[in-house]
């Protein structure tokens, strides 16, 4: 599959995915448990479950629950992502990918 990201640059929800993903990489190494930890509003502050059910990337960034990205698939399972690939199967590659495409997200409104 082609992914436009690789050409152009990462779309605003892939900006946002990353930014989760770099952050839950550097947390789990410094020893976070990512799977169960919870946020100020007692959701998932890493992980958490999408309206179909899939374990997905929590926090802001949920409202993109169904990105499709090449640095982020080899992570799913069949019920979205896969705890165990994200505590260990998370390879240099995808930290980098990620890390390149955390740029600040044109998320906000202009109005």
């Amino acid at each position: 599959t082609a992914y436009p990201s690789e050409l152009y640059g990462p779309t605003g929800p892939e900006a946002s995915q990353s930014q989760t993903f770099t952050f839950l990489v550097r947390d789990q190494r410094l020893g976070a448990n990512v799977s169960s930890a919870q946020g100020p509003t007692g959701l998932g502050k890493y992980l958490m479950r999408s309206p179909s059910g899939e374990i997905i990337f929590g926090g802001e960034t949920m409202r993109f629950w169904d990105l499709r990205a090449p640095w982020v698939e080899p992570l799913r399972g069949p019920n979205g992502l896969d705890i165990n690939k994200i505590k260990n199967d998370i390879q240099p590659w995808q930290e980098r990918r990620a890390a390149e495409y955390m740029t600040p997200a044109p998320l906000g409104s202009l109005n």
